[in-house]
């Protein structure tokens, strides 16, 4: 069987990747350090939440991406603390991370917040699971790290659209003024 042919990035795709690299960097840093400031706990959450929406490949499915991992997560929020209230022993717990677990596989491809509805209790559950805690600041922290985080993502994904719109701008200056380039 023959080796796949390798692919050769052009400068412009390596210079793609790297604002892209440097985006989803950014992002993290920039939301853990604000997640810290804060003084909550769960700053990861912030972080993984930042980075999501930069995974787009256009403005509008990254906008929407961020906006979705808001209103998921805060539903998905809503959601754990119905299955938290009575306090499942952690066998039924485990059944319940069982059905979250499936049906968020059923959903995350086609629709990414209503996914989160499900991978947010999960998370929730899990995390319950591995280290029992009082469920109301699990949950508060789940919240607030994913607005954080998902504010700071689509606060980049913005300027990196004003980038983008900066350089068609130039482009179209460069060829007006110089036609035969």
């Amino acid at each position: 069987m023959a080796a796949p042919e390798r692919r050769i990035l052009t400068p412009g795709q390596w210079r793609e990747f790297g604002v892209e690299a440097g985006a989803n960097a950014l992002a993290a840093l920039a939301a853990g350090a604000l997640a810290t400031t804060v003084g909550l706990g769960h700053n990861y959450w912030a972080m993984v939440a930042a980075v999501a929406p930069i995974a787009g490949p256009s403005l509008a499915q990254r906008v929407n991406k961020g906006v979705h991992r808001i209103l998921g997560t805060f539903a998905g929020v809503a959601a754990a603390g119905l299955l938290l209230a009575p306090h499942p022993a952690p066998w039924v717990m485990v059944l319940i991370v069982i059905v979250l677990q499936f049906a968020a596989e059923m959903f995350v491809l086609r629709h990414y917040a209503l996914a989160l509805i499900f991978i947010t209790p999960l998370a929730l559950l899990m995390t319950e699971l591995a280290a029992p805690t009082d469920p109301t600041a699990l949950m508060v922290d789940r919240a607030i790290q994913t607005a954080i985080g998902a504010l700071v993502g689509l606060s980049l994904v913005y300027l990196m659209h004003q980038r983008t719109l900066r350089e068609k701008a130039r482009r179209r200056l460069r060829k007006h003024q110089d036609p035969e380039a």
